[in-house]
Protein backbone atom coordinates (compact mmCIF):
# COMPACT_ATOMS: atom_id res chain seq x y z
CA UNK A 1 0.00 0.00 0.00
CA UNK A 2 1.10 3.28 -0.60
CA UNK A 3 0.09 7.03 -1.35
CA UNK A 4 -0.40 7.98 -4.96
CA UNK A 5 2.64 10.42 -5.55
CA UNK A 6 0.38 12.56 -7.31
CA UNK A 7 -1.73 12.98 -4.15
CA UNK A 8 1.56 13.17 -1.28
CA UNK A 9 0.85 17.08 -0.71
CA UNK A 10 -2.41 16.41 0.99
CA UNK A 11 -0.88 13.87 3.15
CA UNK A 12 2.49 15.28 3.91
CA UNK A 13 3.17 17.50 6.68
CA UNK A 14 -0.67 16.78 8.19
CA UNK A 15 -2.69 15.16 10.75
CA UNK A 16 -4.24 12.68 8.94
CA UNK A 17 -7.55 10.23 9.85
CA UNK A 18 -7.85 6.99 8.39
CA UNK A 19 -11.54 5.31 9.34
CA UNK A 20 -12.88 1.71 8.44
CA UNK A 21 -16.00 -0.15 8.91
CA UNK A 22 -14.44 -3.33 10.62
CA UNK A 23 -11.06 -4.07 12.68
CA UNK A 24 -10.61 -7.68 11.75
CA UNK A 25 -6.64 -8.09 12.62
CA UNK A 26 -5.32 -4.66 12.06
CA UNK A 27 -3.43 -5.22 9.15
CA UNK A 28 -5.38 -2.79 6.62
CA UNK A 29 -5.75 -0.04 9.27
CA UNK A 30 -1.84 -0.53 10.10
CA UNK A 31 -0.10 -0.81 6.67
CA UNK A 32 -2.57 2.35 5.44
CA UNK A 33 -0.97 4.52 8.89
CA UNK A 34 2.31 3.56 7.89
CA UNK A 35 2.21 4.15 3.81
CA UNK A 36 0.72 7.82 5.26
CA UNK A 37 3.77 8.25 7.18
CA UNK A 38 6.11 6.93 4.77
CA UNK A 39 4.62 10.14 2.75
CA UNK A 40 4.79 12.75 5.34
CA UNK A 41 2.04 12.63 7.37
CA UNK A 42 2.58 14.28 10.91
CA UNK A 43 0.17 12.11 12.74
CA UNK A 44 -2.14 9.31 11.68
CA UNK A 45 -5.66 8.49 13.89
CA UNK A 46 -7.11 5.41 13.32
CA UNK A 47 -10.82 4.92 13.66
CA UNK A 48 -12.93 1.70 13.42
CA UNK A 49 -16.63 1.07 13.79
CA UNK A 50 -16.81 -2.53 14.60
CA UNK A 51 -15.01 -5.27 15.53
CA UNK A 52 -15.49 -8.61 13.64
CA UNK A 53 -15.29 -11.43 16.09
CA UNK A 54 -14.81 -14.98 15.86
CA UNK A 55 -17.79 -16.83 17.33
CA UNK A 56 -17.25 -20.02 19.56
Amino acid sequence: MAVNPMRAGCVAGRERVLLDNTFPYEATLSEAARACLEAGAKTVSLIALAWAAKLA
